[in-house]
């Protein structure tokens, strides 16, 4: 059995670099993917004026003039026609039935019935068969996107004079709303040229700046507890539909910025992004006398994607590469130095629906394959050999749904379901989590932590006024710490292995105005405290029974 060195094993319940930066990014306000809708653009079909009132005409047959679809192909939808006396509504539902069948195909036409004699009975319809005309910015869009940027995603999924497909000029629509902050509407219209429709564009971006301040308590107390969040982003400053966003969080003993630079490519619904991240930390004596400190950065690159694009909910797809680099001391000494290199899959769906009043599934899904490298300390990866073997190769999945329904007036209930599992023991950076103000609420933000997990939120909330949100709620969750045991394993924070921890509790919420919000949450802890460690203290060294959470917002 390996033998730890006092030094070391007091860093057991102490968190280090790895579970910080976990906890940092896990609690940092993040927008989730857009999926935007695709627009309809199918004008209705024009009307013709042959045949009176009463009045029919036998029809022996059809004769189109078309080009795109083979007139056998047309005739061929057309047979319960063929024989029959027939009023004008009987044809214009022919002519209709013509324009639907091109749609299935998806071209943009519109089977129109010409003036004509109706010679033997034969009924001629002419399909007008629209081309691609000329992309226009309706005047009323005050953008920064340059005007030959939103047209070239228009034009690379329908280029001009080819047969109108509304279906990729919708792609090309909803491509635009990509752009963080971007809505934007196409409309069809008459092109200049014969047989042209054109697309005029009605486009709102959000202003260059904003920002959001944020004041809470959801620091992890060994950095201080009480932090100071400032999010900003500056939006198509270069008119490429580009996005710049800065992350800074400081508590008493800690700080955190993050830089992201992102922009459309090829102008094919693609997003590529790259990060980066610093954080630093020292823990004052008062909290921990081997008063641990370390540092960390991140860097990764990501690229996003639309699939399921004709869907009314489309899945927004993520590929990715990331690395951090974490740094441990305890009273000035190097404990650990771990580089950790991964590739990442991701998934993100928002369904909406009309049931019982309306509600919406929000599904995410993840997984990670990487490599943990500890050789840059000896003595660090000498004791995770004997121990944990977190060193190597490791993949992990995590996936999450959660459901948001109307109840009543005023009545909401929010259940998410949350899991995580792993092929082996993780880096703590890694790890899934329980507690905290995203977790269970009863309990400090870095209890629960493990290698596998479940979690589930209930809460059912009320709105008392325009301004006032009440809710009560019950958090569960289950835990994993280790994926495989060792000899000693138990004194290293909680004594059980697998644990529950439960709570519940209420909050309130108060938006006195639309740019300024702020909530109170309290909850209580219940059921058995399995997540303690062998003193009966939390992880944050006190023992609480109730614990409250207080949060400020301000966004400009």
């Amino acid at each position: 059995m390996a033998v730890v060195p006092p030094v070391l094993a007091k860093r057991a319940d102490a968190q280090d670099t790895g579970q910080i930066l976990r906890d940092v990014e896990r609690n940092i306000p993040r927008e989730a993917p857009r999926a935007p809708t695709l627009p309809d653009l199918a004008p209705p079909p024009p009307d013709g004026e042959f045949l009176k009132a009463g009045e029919t005409v036998h029809v022996t047959g059809f004769r189109f003039i078309a080009t795109l679809i083979p007139e056998s192909e047309l005739r061929a939808q057309l047979t319960s026609y063929v024989g029959r006396d027939c009023t004008l509504g009987d044809l214009r539902e022919a002519a209709a039935r013509i324009s639907r069948y091109y749609a299935q195909h998806d071209y943009l036409a519109r089977a129109v019935l010409p003036r004509q004699d109706l010679e033997g009975g034969v009924v001629t319809i002419q399909v007008l068969e629209a081309r691609m005309g000329r992309v226009l910015i309706d005047p009323s869009s005050e953008v920064r996107l340059a005007s030959d940027q939103a047209q070239d995603f228009i034009y690379a999924q329908n280029a001009p004079g080819d047969p109108l497909r509304p279906s990729a000029v919708a792609t090309g629509v909803s491509n635009l709303g990509l752009i963080p902050g971007m809505q934007a509407l196409g409309v069809l219209d008459a092109g200049a040229e014969e047989g042209t429709t054109d697309i005029h564009l009605k486009m709102r971006e959000p202003p260059l700046v904003t920002g959001t301040t944020v004041i809470d308590n959801n620091a992890p107390r060994e950095i201080g507890g009480v932090r100071g969040l400032i999010l900003a982003t500056m939006t198509d400053a270069a008119g490429v539909g580009d996005q710049v966003a800065f992350t800074g969080q400081v508590s008493q003993s800690s700080k955190y910025g993050q830089m992201m630079v992102g922009a459309p490519v090829w102008h094919e619904g693609l997003w590529l992004e790259a990060s980066g991240a610093v954080l630093q930390y020292d823990v004052p004596a008062d909290i921990n006398a081997s008063t641990p400190s370390g540092d960390a950065q991140t860097a990764a690159l990501t690229l996003r994607w639309l699939a399921l694009r004709s869907s009314a909910a489309p899945v927004n797809l993520a590929f990715g590469l990331e690395h951090k680099w974490t740094s441990d001391k305890l009273v000035d000494v190097v404990t650990a130095s771990n580089r950790l290199g991964s590739m990442i899959l991701a998934a993100h769906r928002l369904m909406r629906d009309d049931w019982q009043g309306g509600g919406a599934f929000t599904l995410d899904a993840q997984v990670k394959a990487g490599n943990v490298d500890l050789s840059h300390n000896a003595a660090n990866q000498a004791i995770d050999q004997a121990t944990a073997r977190t060193a190597g190769h490791f993949v992990k999945a995590t996936a999450s749904i959660s459901r948001a329904q109307v109840l009543w007036r005023g009545g909401d209930a929010l259940v998410t379901l949350a899991a995580q599992i792993a092929s082996k023991n993780l880096n703590s950076s890694e790890q899934f989590s329980l507690g905290g103000p995203s977790g269970v609420r009863a309990y400090p933000l870095n209890q629960g932590g493990g290698d596998q997990g479940a979690m589930l939120n209930i809460e059912i909330g009320q709105m008392v006024s325009d301004s006032v949100r009440f809710s009560a709620f019950w958090d569960g969750g289950w835990v994993e710490q280790h994926k495989t045991t060792w000899g000693g394993w138990e004194g290293v924070g909680s004594p059980h292995n697998h644990y529950v921890l439960q709570g519940v509790g209420a909050s309130v919420q108060w938006t006195p105005a639309s740019n300024v919000q702020m909530k109170a949450t309290v909850a209580r802890r219940i059921g058995s405290d399995a997540g303690r460690n062998a003193d009966g203290l939390d992880l944050d060294g006190r023992r609480r029974e109730l614990r409250a959470w207080m949060q400020m917002v301000l966004s400009v």
